[in-house]
């Protein structure tokens, strides 16, 4: 499969060759009764922002290592949270944030909460997205007749090498996917787009926001709780923008 600089299945993709992301968002847990007292009633107000934060930024750091070690991100989208409703492939951030106790679109890829319990993808102002349904590991193993030990090994193969998103066809060769399979990826759609996440399934997911800033990311649906959450596993495949935010769920071929 080829990526054209308009988004489309045609043209060459820029590979990054930086490893980057954020795994899973923890939320802070003051233990012990001086600690939270200290910060409740002796620190102003602002102290109180400035202080969470920087707690939050040690979470996300140590977040960040704990997805260089174990490779690739997990995140869990919570449908009726203002903040971890939302998800930014970019950064492996949430999109959403608050600012002076109110809420801003910082950046968002996907989000939970629009249709309820539906994965809905490039809602941000001007950008496009297409995506397409891979189904499961199983589906894969039967259709391409994938030779590996153990069927979640599909997943963690799919990659993007000389242009071609492929995946590992045996423990020697990496085939291409068929062009009638990833030809969705083609149809570039304004939002809303919407789908609703099947566990297991494995999406391709083409984001174009312009000519230099466009990227894939694979996905894997790891469990659904109607109404409550969606946890995924995902990875950016390719991204052609020289600038801006990174994150380490960035799959590089050269160190796999």
């Amino acid at each position: 499969m080829l990526l054209s600089s308009q988004g489309n299945v045609r043209g060459r993709v820029s590979l990054s060759t930086e490893r980057r992301g954020m795994s899973n968002y923890t939320q802070p847990v003051w233990k012990g009764k001086h600690e939270t007292h200290f910060i409740l009633f002796f620190c102003s107000p602002q102290t109180q922002i400035n202080r969470m934060k920087a707690t939050l930024s040690l979470i996300l750091v140590l977040s960040t290592l704990a997805v260089v070690a174990f490779g690739g991100c997990t995140t869990t989208l919570y449908i009726n949270d203002p903040l971890l409703s939302s998800l930014d492939f970019a950064s492996g951030l949430p999109g959403n944030e608050f600012v002076k106790y109110l809420p801003y679109n910082r950046y968002t890829d996907l989000v939970v909460d629009y249709y309820v319990g539906n994965f809905t993808f490039a809602v941000q102002g001007g950008a496009k997205a297409a995506f397409v349904d891979l189904g499961t590991q199983a589906d894969l193993i039967s259709y391409y007749n994938i030779q590996l030990p153990w069927g979640n090994n599909v997943y963690y193969s799919i990659h993007v090498e000389n242009t071609y998103v492929v995946f590992a066809q045996n423990y020697t060769a990496f085939s291409p996917f068929s062009s009638s399979q990833v030809a969705p990826l083609q149809n570039l759609v304004s939002y809303p787009l919407t789908v609703a996440p099947q566990i297991g399934h494995i999406y391709l997911i083409n984001l174009f926001e312009s000519p230099s800033a466009q990227y894939l990311v694979k996905l894997l649906v790891n469990d659904v709780k109607p109404g409550v959450s969606i946890t995924i596993r995902w990875d950016v495949l390719s991204d052609n923008r020289s600038t801006g935010p990174k994150n380490f769920c960035n799959v590089n071929p050269s160190s796999n």
